[in-house]
Parts: C-alpha cells; structure tokens; sequence
C-alpha cells in the first residue's frame, strides 16, 4: 500500500510540474425510491440540486437547511 501511495504522489508532483492536474469530483446518493421527493422530481434524493436554498430569506434558509439534515428512515420492500 505504501508503494503505491507513493508512486501516487510522485504522479502528483509530475502533473503539478507540467501543469497536468485538473479536478473532477462526483456526487453518488441512494434513491429513496420516491419520485416526488426532494426539489427536483424524479431524483430520488433530497439532495439540493440547485442553491436555491443560499439565496432563500434567512427563515426559509434555516427551515430548508433542517429539512435537508434531518435523518429520514424509509422501507425498502
């Protein structure tokens, strides 16, 4: 494992030096199933797809903010 951690970062380094380094990230969720949930229909996830949420009143903000961090418990038959 040590090996190949190095060998990572000797990758790094190389890219730093000729400008090779970009960054891609990715977001993954398990759909809950239900269609209608979340803001955007069909997603299956409560996940805020867009910053609607930032530019919302600060009450709106908190009631969203909450929504989104509080656990749901959902059967999966």
């Amino acid at each position: 494992m040590l090996r190949a951690y190095r060998l990572y970062l000797a990758g790094c380094a190389m890219g730093f030096e000729r400008g090779w380094i970009s960054l891609h990230q990715m977001l993954a969720t398990r759909p809950d199933g239900d269609l209608q949930s979340g803001t955007l229909p069909g997603a299956q996830s409560v996940y805020p797809f867009t910053r609607d949420y930032m530019y919302a009143p600060r009450e709106r903000a908190r009631e969203l903010a909450s929504e989104a961090a509080a656990p749901t418990l959902t059967t999966i038959s």
